[in-house]
């Protein structure tokens, strides 16, 4: 599936309806994991997967360390602005050492990716014991799946059910999943001035609608592999080549 130049992602982050779509799913974020966002900033690291610096730029002073890496071809932009954590890569091959990662967050990334069970076994290599990924997708029922000007227009849609399953394949704990963004893809300005207040009204009344599903999951560090009698199989995944030290 064709992923969209990155040009596509900073016009629409950069249009109103973007921005006000950024601050409710930032807004969303923020309730999903309370801990990095109360008291003291937080030693841990997190990564960026897809184009995530809108949502990247509210960790930068809560945690440790912050990284940005966008599939090729996308392309990449520089970012933050009075410095570069950005990095260019693979998918299926970060350029990061195993178990290096304690947070993952994939925005307009799984959707496109032709090799969906390998990024995400490539998502499980670099992250922590017990660390945890939050997949944000477009929601196969929403209005947002279906206009080709979004981002979310484009790349496979997906339901509650069907990441869920994808996640507990890909050796993942599934910890919960939710709808998330519920105004329409309009840029009506009542609309968009009362976002807040029309997202709570339209989330009580058809919940399932939101623009994207999300999924928050934890790394299962054992599974079991074929043999029903084996009651723990460990995976051992090699390192790629070209490892880039995010310092």
């Amino acid at each position: 599936m064709s992923r969209p130049e990155i040009k596509k992602f900073t016009e629409f982050y950069g249009s109103v309806l973007g921005k006000v779509f950024c601050r409710l799913l930032r807004a969303e974020i923020r309730k999903i994991w309370p801990d990095i966002f109360a008291g003291s900033p937080i030693k841990q690291t997190i990564a960026g997967i897809g184009f995530a610096t809108p949502y990247l730029q509210i960790f930068l002073p809560r945690m440790e360390r912050v990284i940005a890496i966008m599939p090729g071809g996308m392309g990449a932009i520089k970012w933050p602005r009075d410095l570069s954590l950005t990095a260019a890569a693979d998918e299926t091959s970060l350029p990061l050492p195993d178990n290096s990662l304690d947070r993952i967050i994939l925005v307009h990334a799984l959707e496109y990716c032709e090799n969906m069970p390998g990024m995400l076994r490539e998502i499980w290599r670099v992250l922590a014991p017990g660390g945890k990924v939050l997949i944000i997708l477009p929601n196969r029922l929403s209005p947002w799946a279906h206009i080709a000007k979004t981002p979310l227009g484009s790349g496979q849609p997906f339901s509650r059910a069907q990441i869920a399953a994808l996640l507990n394949h890909s050796m993942f704990q599934v910890l919960r999943t939710k709808c998330a963004v519920h105004i329409p893809p309009v840029s009506a300005r009542p609309i968009l001035k009362n976002h807040r207040l029309l997202d709570k009204i339209a989330h009580f009344f058809y919940p399932a609608l939101g623009a994207v599903v999300w999924a928050e999951a934890e790394k299962r560090v054992y599974a079991v592999r074929g043999n029903p009698k084996c009651e723990k199989a460990k995976l051992l995944v090699p390192i790629p080549q070209g490892i880039l030290s995010p310092g």
